[in-house]
This record gives C-alpha cells, sequence and structure tokens, in this order.
C-alpha cells in the first residue's frame, strides 16, 4: 500500500477525475500482471523465485 501512497502523494496536482482514472488504470495492469504471473507459473513453477 505504501507504493498508492506515494503515487497518490506524486499526482496531488491532477484533477481527482485524471487521478482516478490513472489509478484505476494502473489497477487493471496490476490485475493483468498478476493473470500472466499465474499462467507463467503454471508453464513454470519456478518462474516466481526466479523473478
Amino acid at each position: 500500500m505504501k507504493e498508492w501512497t506515494a503515487l497518490s502523494d506524486g499526482l496531488s496536482g491532477l484533477s481527482d477525475v485524471m487521478k482516478g482514472t490513472i489509478i484505476r488504470r494502473l489497477s487493471e495492469l496490476e490485475q493483468e500482471r498478476s493473470k500472466l504471473d499465474s499462467e507463467l507459473r503454471l508453464v513454470d513453477p519456478d518462474y516466481r523465485n526466479n523473478h
């Protein structure tokens, strides 16, 4: 959660709409990455240990 706080502080000059859009998109990308990580672990169970 520290990352989200730092991000929010860094975006403080932007409008609430713009901040919300950026944070929502980053959240979507984080979910996508999590899904891809799961798929990679199916192919290579040691994936997380190597990255």
